[in-house]
């Protein structure tokens, strides 16, 4: 997941694991690396709940299970494919 220095994400515009992702906001005056910091903190946040950990390098953003099982991600409103970059690999 590529951040975008373009791009506001809000609380809700993620979901992962059917766990809807808060306590961030992405903002366009801030570097992508910030903006990737605090999504990958408030993923990190829910991690218990969602089975997935979150780093962050220079605002691409990696998504692991904790488990091995697979991740599901929804994405809405201004979260979207074009936006954020996402590409699946498996």
């Amino acid at each position: 997941m590529s951040i975008l220095p373009s791009d506001v994400f809000a609380d809700g515009d993620i979901t992962l694991n059917g766990i809807a992702i808060d306590g961030f906001t992405t903002d366009t005056g801030t570097t992508v690396t910030l903006n990737g910091d605090d999504i990958a903190a408030a993923l990190n946040a829910q991690s218990d709940e969602t089975g997935v950990v979150a780093t962050n390098t220079a605002g691409v953003l990696t998504l692991n299970s904790v488990d091995g099982t697979e991740i599901t991600l929804e994405l809405s409103n201004t979260a979207t494919l074009a936006t954020t970059g996402l590409v699946e690999t498996n």
